[in-house]
């Protein structure tokens, strides 16, 4: 092996073979740059535990496992035999000593055979980026340490701890300062209005004369990438023949990816435009200016949706650092931010566990033995909520069943590298119409995946039609087909990206579709009688979304099977059919908006209609009474409705319950005393009002939880045989202190009681609101008050009033009222007011109800 560079993390060589010879896990904390991802497998080589087994050092991204292991090969010479697998890429030898891999194919490899016989240590790089992979490869080899191998090695490599979620008293923590020389920052902000990728490119082009070395562009994706390209490629400034320009993205097919990370040629400067794959694992040599969008793009689950969605964000305070500091790698350098230099930043970006759809993490869980995530050992658990609609949708597809275990139809979706509701729509292509069908579905993958292919004047002239969409690429990714008919229509950018997921798909899919496999599992169709074009488009994506089937209400607005009206993205060609499957649609605060959807003909409606539909009875309130309604419905969809008499409801106790669920509390008759009885209820909810009355026990008051939560205290308030006055009968008043725990019953009058004594003798109704308790009062009924009195703790917010009963002050601190604010008071109402008790010592003075004490 040849001599290892002597990059910071040798510091700690000796420290890491020690602690592993002795435990089985490491922390190693280095900065990036110091040569922590290329060094630290080698130091491993030798170690007398390996037994010549392999070290997995897992990236979190493709471009960063092929660069490192070139540069492990380059290292180790023939000293190792190293290899790497990626996503449509690898190089494997025999019996590797280190192989690289992204984390999405070691959680493949881990959950086929949680042995892993053939490894003597797990590599985890780049922690601190908190992919859901990489959780997921934490949490599957704990489990695998504790119950299969206790002998093999875990090494977690991070440039911080402070966001990686990790327990450090777990396993020993060591750490390498980062070699950092000093990189001058400044601001150059991109206006509002301007391009921030052509701003970029034209700092690039300022820089080019004012520096020395190559330069790294950071863009949020590979659209602004091009632009940059495009702009630095007609500048007369970067013509010289000693300028090169490489974009660098995960997407570049890896020999352009080898070509922007190589090394400068002697005389030759060059330029480097990338996404954040170039924030950490890759070294760029050569580097000594870096100009930071500051910002990237990132997959956030958006709840509308019920998918991830690509976003574009503002990076962080550490990812800013980070860019800068590949300035500074060789030598002094220049970092050149652009965005305003008073901006904040968030510390850290969130873990992607906290903002993702989770449906391939629980589907790899189930895979695994144990769907429940409250059974692992996680850096940070994921969400409920999260996790709750990932079940829900793998539920929906099949993949689960209702106990969470994973299904025959489930363990083949896992199978495939995608996304499971596009994985199961693959496979139920291929069992209804073989071969043709897959690459229908795979066209349909590919663009949900990409994005819309159409131009924007295309988009206006089609409008949403996705199945038009799908019919012109298929005729392109034919070789028969005429590519220059829909040229213009299309963009080449994208088309190329659903090209190769199309391809992808297709090679990932023919090993067991071929086998037959996919006929055999649970859920699987008749194939029909027609063929191919018996099958929708619409009909494919039902199983991937079937919680996006709409119809149109008749008004421009679809009814989503789940609930929600959604308007169509308009066209020329007045798309608008009576029911669509819409797997891109969005929804914000002024409404929902479709995207891309897909029609449903006739002949798959009837079979929706026999196959989905439900009939209930209901009841309706309508201008203060009652009726009901007989309603065949699929979901939230109405396919009609028939008038019914209420009293041959056989459910109407049932009804009654649903409908004070849908309509709220408006339906019971409500008495002052009752608001006020539950606003006080809702004071000691809202706030911790003492041990013995601890708003832990009590339920939510209010007309929202009452509503929702109408199954659990409606019945006991109902009479045995209702009929349609029963709500109206219900004492409110009954409800509400049926809802006060038992042990809070008898002091709670006392403690939270409906009125105050005044000073002067009077009661006033207190008023319990937004958490506060309020007094109002005119300023001689108080005179006396030394102290502001307290309810449960809290202190009033008293309202001094005029004696017209108009608002003076507002106060919750008496003493302070009565030394500061009084005598300006005092002084103004006097004057409006002479014939009232004005006292210059309203401490001593006697509080009265009258215009003059008696």
């Amino acid at each position: 092996m040849k001599q290892l560079p002597s990059y910071p993390v040798q510091q700690i060589r000796n420290q890491i073979i020690e602690t592993l010879d002795r435990t089985t896990g490491v922390i190693i904390q280095a900065a990036p740059g110091s040569g922590k991802s290329t060094l630290v497998p080698l130091f491993l080589l030798n170690s007398p535990w390996r037994n010549g087994k392999t070290i997995f050092l897992l990236q979190p991204r493709r471009a960063a496992a092929r660069a490192v292991a070139l540069r492990l090969r380059d290292l180790a010479g023939s000293g190792a035999a190293i290899g790497w697998i990626t996503r449509g890429d690898q190089s494997v030898p025999d019996s590797p000593d280190i192989l690289l891999m992204t984390e999405g194919i070691f959680v493949q490899k881990i959950i086929e055979n949680p042995e892993l016989p053939e490894c003597a240590a797990v590599v985890l790089d780049e922690f601190h980026e908190r992919s859901v992979q990489i959780d997921m490869s934490y949490v599957f080899l704990r489990e695998s340490m504790e119950a299969l191998r206790p002998d093999l090695r875990l090494l977690i490599m991070s440039a911080t701890l402070n966001h990686a979620g990790l327990d450090t008293t777990l396993y020993p923590l060591l750490s390498a300062e980062g070699r950092q020389f000093p990189v001058d920052v400044s601001y150059s902000p991109c206006l509002p209005g301007n391009d921030i990728a052509e701003h970029a490119a034209d700092a690039a082009i300022q820089m080019l004369s004012e520096t020395e070395g190559g330069i790294l562009i950071f863009l949020p994706g590979e659209r602004e990438i091009r632009i940059a390209e495009s702009r630095l490629r007609r500048s007369p400034a970067s013509e010289p023949e000693d300028i090169s320009i490489h974009p660098l993205y995960s997407r570049l097919n890896p020999k352009e990816q080898l070509k922007a990370l190589a090394p400068p040629v002697h005389g030759k400067r060059k330029i480097v435009i990338a996404t954040n794959i170039a924030e950490t694992s890759l070294t760029i040599e050569g580097i000594s200016c870096v100009i930071d969008s500051g910002e990237q793009r990132m997959s956030v689950y958006d709840d509308s949706m019920e998918i991830n969605r690509l976003v574009t964000r503002r990076i962080s305070t550490a990812s800013a650092i980070q860019r800068a500091g590949r300035a500074g790698r060789l030598g002094p350098g220049r970092a050149l931010r652009l965005w305003q230099e008073h901006e904040r930043l968030e510390d850290f970006h969130p873990p992607e566990i906290r903002v993702t759809e989770l449906s391939s993490l629980l589907l790899s869980l189930a895979a695994w033995g144990q769907s429940d995530p409250d059974e692992y050992h996680w850096p940070e658990p994921p969400p409920s909520r999260l996790i709750s609609d990932a079940r829900e949708n793998l539920e929906a597809i099949g993949a689960l069943d209702a106990k969470g275990r994973i299904t025959g139809l489930g363990k083949m979706i896992h199978s495939l590298p995608l996304d499971p509701r596009l994985a199961a729509m693959c496979i139920s292509a291929y069992s209804k119409g073989g071969t043709a069908l897959l690459k229908r579905a795979a066209v349909l993958s590919g663009i949900i995946e990409a994005g819309d292919p159409f131009t924007p004047d295309a988009r206006r002239m089609y409008g949403t039609d996705l199945s038009f969409r799908v019919e012109i690429l298929e005729k392109m990714l034919t070789e028969s087909g005429n590519n220059q008919t829909y040229s213009m229509e299309v963009q080449p950018g994208i088309f190329n990206e659903i090209r190769r997921e199309v391809s992808r798909i297709l090679k990932s899919a023919a090993g067991f579709l071929s086998s037959g496999s996919a006929l055999s599992g649970p859920k699987q169709p008749e194939k029909p009688p027609g063929g191919t074009e018996d099958i929708s488009t619409a009909g494919l994506l039902l199983e991937a979304y079937p919680r996006r089937l709409a119809r149109n209400a008749g008004d421009g607005t679809y009814i989503l099977v789940t609930g929600g009206s959604y308007a169509m993205n308009p066209g020329e060609r007045l798309f608008s059919p009576e029911w669509i499957v819409a797997p891109v649609l969005h929804r914000s605060t002024k409404g929902g908006t479709i995207f891309l959807a897909s029609h449903l003909p006739p002949q798959e409606i009837d079979a929706l209609i026999h196959e989905r539909s439900s009939v209930k009875d209901e009841l309706f309130h309508r201008n203060g009474t009652l009726s009901a309604r007989r309603l065949r419905n699929i979901g939230k969809i109405q396919l009609a409705s028939t008038p019914l008499n209420i009293k041959s409801m056989d459910n109407l106790r049932e009804a009654l319950i649903d409908l004070v669920n849908r309509e709220g509390m408006g339906l019971f008759k409500w008495s002052r005393k009752a608001r006020e009885l539950q606003s006080r209820i809702q004071f000691v909810y809202d706030r911790n009002a003492g041990n013995d009355l601890s708003s832990e026990k009590w339920p939510n008051p209010s007309d929202e939880s009452l509503s929702h939560s109408s199954a659990r205290w409606l019945p006991s308030f109902l009479p045995t045989h209702p009929d349609s006055g029963s709500l109206q009968r219900i004492s409110m008043m009954s409800v509400l202190t049926s809802l006060i725990p038992w042990d809070a019953v008898p002091e709670f009058d006392i403690r939270i009681p409906e009125t105050y004594e005044l000073p002067s003798g009077s009661p006033r109704k207190l008023r319990y609101e937004n958490g506060k308790v309020v007094l109002d009062a005119r300023i001689q009924q108080l005179f006396g008050m030394l102290e502001t009195p307290r309810i449960a703790g809290t202190a009033l917010e008293i309202e001094l009033l005029s004696p017209a009963g108009r608002p003076v002050q507002i106060t919750s601190d008496m003493e302070n009222f009565w030394k500061h604010t009084y005598p300006e008071v005092r002084k103004e109402l006097r004057g409006k007011y002479p014939k009232h008790f004005w006292p210059e010592d309203p401490y001593s003075a006697a509080a009265t109800d009258r215009t003059r004490p008696r």
